[in-house]
């Protein structure tokens, strides 16, 4: 009888610790998503990290960086261009999904004019 009361205690084990675990993280990502999405209004030009689609390549993305915002640097994916707009509007409208520090992406311009 050990034995069978060993078998129904660990899955119910696992499971806790599993949804312990999804807690834990969406916790994480809801607390760390306000600091990590770049401010997309307020006045002057903002440099943003662009999100673009994954699927496409960098030149598609520069391609579409470029008609709106001015290109600072690439960002660690093929997808992701560093640029300074002071319209993100239209970037979005180019095709970006989302804007990001890019401090806190580690993708920072190391000089800004």
């Amino acid at each position: 009888m050990l034995m069978g009361s060993l078998k129904d205690n660990r899955p119910q084990t696992v499971r806790t610790r599993l949804w312990t675990g999804v807690g834990l993280l969406a916790a994480s990502l809801l607390t760390l998503a306000p600091a990590a999405l770049a401010p997309t209004g307020g006045t002057g030009p903002a440099t943003v990290a662009a999100v673009f689609p994954p699927w496409w390549s960098a030149t598609q993305a520069l391609t579409a960086a470029a008609s709106s915002s001015q290109i600072l640097r690439l960002g660690g994916l093929p997808s992701i261009i560093i640029v300074r707009t002071d319209h993100p509007d239209r970037l979005r409208a180019d095709g970006a999904w989302l804007f990001l520090n890019p401090i806190l992406g580690g993708c920072a311009p190391k000089t800004e004019s």
